[in-house]
């Protein structure tokens, strides 16, 4: 779909560059594609998925578990359209366990029933980073029930989701859309700008080369997170500017540990967190539904944010996850005798995220949400911080051509 570095125009008369290949850039090019238009996609990474990762290569054959978005609520519309769409096998997130630990200032702990929860979340401030972020994250949160009881995950891990993008689609076009042809990895966008015939040239950086490449197109999707928007040289106004570099990004850190069997299991059944303001945040249980492998090894995970997830960040991986089993061990004393490996996820310390997700400070919906939805043609904004949704896995970008 090139002629030199310009992208070729579809059938439509489009072409349409786009910056970043996670569920949001991928969404967008498939839709461009089936609609007639032809799309590039420009991705840093050697994968597909963003912030949707699973790991895997850490753990023993059949166990994995997710370094960023875990959970899909029903009422992500967008996404479950996509997972239905594609036939993705998906199964029950146990969100909630009564069985589960209230563990406070190395003294209390009690099960985590509702009521004792609501009666004591005040002083956990780990477990409750946000206190100072907009009034409507907590709002959208409760109206829109986005953590019900019946979230569900794919069967397969969170990052098959972009996986089927990239595999070959019908579409109403009589034609077949192969996102995998679409994208170029190792690419690191540089620059943006718009020139005199009203169409946009984007220059990349290889990666491993050090070489650059422009490509021309009549518009760019720009999809990455703002904390990586603001450090290109784009032709964005100055309200657009100073909105991106204003818009608060949450740090976050998983901390994910091997164990020889799922010793757990005995005291608080399956699934389900328990909350403590140790620094381990919170502690995310197996569900009953989770991989199983045959010798009954499982997957415990810490997952921080705030303070604490810069710290965890900061340490090297063997003491990240050496820090976590100390602190669990407080809670389960079986887990100093039980671990055997460890991951690391902090989104601050990965160069293609620099931050987990967007959770916006009060008064930054009217002040910089509004000004980044509009669009400034040939260049658009999309993404996981462009949405009223924001801090979810939910997919979106704006509306180019009818």
């Amino acid at each position: 779909m090139f002629e030199g570095n310009e992208v070729k125009q579809g059938l439509s008369g489009k072409s349409v560059l786009i910056v970043g290949a996670g569920v949001a850039g991928l969404s967008a090019a498939f839709e461009l594609e089936k609609v007639g238009h032809s799309t590039q996609i420009l991705e840093l990474q050697h994968r597909v998925g963003g912030r949707t990762k699973t790991l895997r290569g850490g753990f023993s054959d059949g166990l994995h578990a997710e370094g960023g978005a875990m959970r899909i609520p029903p009422n992500h519309y967008l996404t479950n359209g996509y997972i239905q769409k594609f036939g993705i096998p998906v199964r029950p997130f146990i969100n909630s366990n009564d069985n589960t630990w209230l563990y406070l200032d190395g003294e209390s702990k009690i099960r985590t029933k509702v009521d004792l929860y609501k009666r004591t979340i005040e002083p956990i401030s780990t477990y409750s980073p946000a206190f100072g972020t907009s009034l409507v994250e907590y709002l959208r949160d409760e109206l829109g029930e986005w953590w019900t009881d019946r979230p569900h995950t794919p069967v397969d891990g969170m990052d098959t989701i972009a996986k089927n993008f990239i595999k070959p689609q019908h579409t109403n076009i009589e034609n077949t859309t192969d996102l995998a042809k679409r994208i170029k990895f190792g690419a690191n966008v540089r620059c943006v700008k718009k020139n005199p015939e009203n169409k946009v040239e984007v220059t990349a950086r290889n990666v491993m080369t050090g070489t650059d490449q422009i490509y021309t197109a009549d518009a760019v999707i720009i999809t990455v997170p703002l904390t990586i928007l603001r450090q290109m040289d784009i032709d964005l106004a100055e309200d657009c500017r100073k909105a991106i570099g204003n818009i608060h990004y949450q740090p976050s850190t998983k901390v994910v540990l091997q164990c020889k069997s799922r010793f757990w299991e005995k005291e608080v059944g399956q699934g389900g967190f328990s909350k403590t303001n140790l620094p381990i945040g919170q502690l995310h249980y197996p569900s009953p539904n989770d991989p199983r492998i045959p010798n009954g090894r499982g997957l415990l995970v810490c997952y921080t944010w705030e303070q604490d997830a810069l710290i965890f960040g900061s340490q090297s991986e063997t003491e990240a996850v050496e820090s976590a089993v100390r602190e669990i061990t407080k809670i389960h004393p079986e887990m100093k005798k039980e671990f055997e490996v460890g991951m690391v996820q902090a989104w601050f310390n990965d160069n293609s995220a620099q931050g987990a997700y967007a959770s916006l400070l009060p008064n930054q919906y009217n002040s910089g949400m509004k000004t980044l939805m509009t669009p400034d043609h040939p260049i658009y904004l999309a993404g996981e911080a462009i949405l009223y949704t924001n801090g979810r896995v939910d997919t979106r970008g704006h509306r180019i051509w009818p």
